[in-house]
């Protein structure tokens, strides 16, 4: 149960994150779930496995709409001055 609190904390994390840093997204579309225990990549209960079993995923469901927003996105720097900050 240890893994599963910890991949929960980790998704509400980032699902926190995500609308923090994207204030336009409507927070009753997007809902976290932890699946380490129930879902593993690694087999396994060592220090290995839980950090390969410990992650975030995200699921598109209507594709349509991320489609449109990632073209949007792409034609709104491509337009956008170049950066000058050395990063």
């Amino acid at each position: 149960m240890r893994l599963l609190g910890g991949v929960r904390r980790s998704g509400r994390g980032s699902r926190r994150g995500l609308l923090e840093q994207f204030p336009t997204l409507d927070a009753n579309q997007y809902t976290a779930k932890g699946y380490g225990e129930s879902r593993p990549l690694a087999p396994g209960n060592d220090k290995a496995s839980w950090a390969l079993n410990r992650r975030v995923e995200f699921v598109v469901l209507n594709k349509d709409v991320l489609k449109h927003e990632v073209e949007k996105h792409r034609l709104q720097t491509k337009d956008a001055p170049a950066d000058t900050t050395g990063h």
